[in-house]
């Protein structure tokens, strides 16, 4: 039984191999027909169907179709981390670009630092500069006012012993300070005297004198016109001051320091004189209650009598009088 099963199983396999084997000779004998008739359709001088050759190149073209297509699905398919891996080479590449290296960053920074420490050099030397010229010209300022300007000992009375005549505006003061040198006369009015007077300007600039106001002497000789601090003052409504040391007075005034301050209120005015003795005695002398005709055009004049007296002026300072 198991032997006709066997026979019987051979039989039917040797069949199957026949039919396959059949079916794959015409396959083979179909592909030979049609790739002789792909040649013939090539050949002008063979016998060949047009609407054999028509198929041909249909089947041909399907053929081509079917291989573009996997191409296409093959291409879509490939591996997505692939592309990305260029996009990220892509970005990566486009970024190392754009962004300088650390070597340029610093050579940038080195520049502009550079840049910023010029401009502060070039702040700071002309901070130094404009500083070195406000000193020079102080310097200047002090030497001029550590020496002086000499006055005029042979000016004489009532010529000022100064270049020019000072000017005091309304509600405001002026001080000065020069020294006397040394006392030439010998009598008590070879001393400085402070002249008040009314001057205009003119328009080129030069003074006229309207009227007098006042010459305060340091002996207290004071005086305007006919009228003077002996034996008018009642008239004249000054009120008149001082300490000095009448025994020593010249010698007090030789070599001694004054500080004039003449303020003008307006209606009247103030001498206040300060005078420092060079042996350290201090003295003071005060004209006050002075009538002024016209306040907006008050001078000062620092006078005396013709080459009794020399000295040094060291300049003035004006300022508003405060309330």
């Amino acid at each position: 039984m198991l032997i006709i099963k066997k026979l019987g199983f051979s039989k039917i396999r040797r069949k199957i191999m026949k039919k396959t084997l059949l079916k794959k000779g015409l396959v083979l004998l179909a592909i030979v027909s049609l790739l002789g008739s792909f040649i013939a359709c090539d050949d002008p001088d063979a016998t060949v169907q047009p609407d054999e050759c028509q198929q041909i190149e249909e089947l041909v073209d399907e053929d081509a179709e079917e291989d573009g297509a996997a191409e296409e699905s093959g291409a879509a398919e490939e591996d997505p981390e692939d592309d990305e891996s260029v996009a990220e080479e892509g970005a990566e590449e486009e970024s190392a670009e754009e962004e300088p290296s650390d070597e340029n960053e610093n050579a940038v920074e080195e520049v502009v630092d550079e840049g910023e420490d010029a401009a502060e050099e070039e702040v700071v030397d002309e901070d130094a500069a404009a500083e070195e010229a406000e000193e020079a010209e102080e310097s200047e300022e002090a030497a001029e006012e550590e020496s002086g300007v000499a006055l005029n000992a042979a000016a004489g009375w009532w010529v000022n012993m100064l270049d020019a005549d000072v000017k005091v505006d309304a509600n405001s003061s002026v001080v000065m300070k020069f020294t006397v040198d040394d006392v030439i006369g010998t009598d008590n009015w070879s001393t400085p005297d402070i002249y008040l007077l009314v001057e205009t300007a003119g328009e080129d600039g030069a003074l006229t004198w309207v009227s007098d106001v006042a010459v305060t002497r340091t002996d207290n000789f004071g005086f305007l016109g006919d009228y003077n601090t002996f034996a008018n003052n009642d008239v004249l409504g000054w009120t008149l001051d001082s300490n000095w040391d009448w025994d020593n007075f010249l010698s007090n005034i030789e070599g001694a320091e004054y500080t004039v301050t003449v303020k003008n209120y307006g209606a009247t005015a103030d001498v206040l004189m300060n005078v420092k003795a060079s042996n350290g005695s201090e003295f003071y002398q005060n004209y006050k209650g002075i009538t002024v005709s016209d306040s907006d055009n008050l001078y000062i004049r620092v006078t005396g009598d013709e080459g009794a007296w020399t000295g040094t002026f060291y300049g003035t300072e004006s300022a508003a009088l405060s309330e």
